[in-house]
């Protein structure tokens, strides 16, 4: 599983921890969808060498 999670330091005027966590939470989602079924991962793998993330189950499917 190949996830890329980055920190931004809350801007001046936002307060308190969950300030602004909206959008970083969507970015978060759209990075746990499955491209091909649209769903949360399951079992992800990580295809070599494009290093796209698909659920297993998905991943055998296209191969075979």
């Amino acid at each position: 599983m190949n996830f890329a999670l980055s920190f931004k330091p809350p801007s001046a005027g936002s307060s308190g921890p969950g300030a602004g966590g909206g959008a970083t939470m969507e970015n978060l989602e759209k990075q746990l969808i499955c491209p091909v079924c649209l769903e949360m991962f399951s079992k992800p793998v990580v295809i070599l060498p494009c290093q796209h993330n698909l659920c297993r189950k998905c991943a055998n499917d296209i191969f075979q």
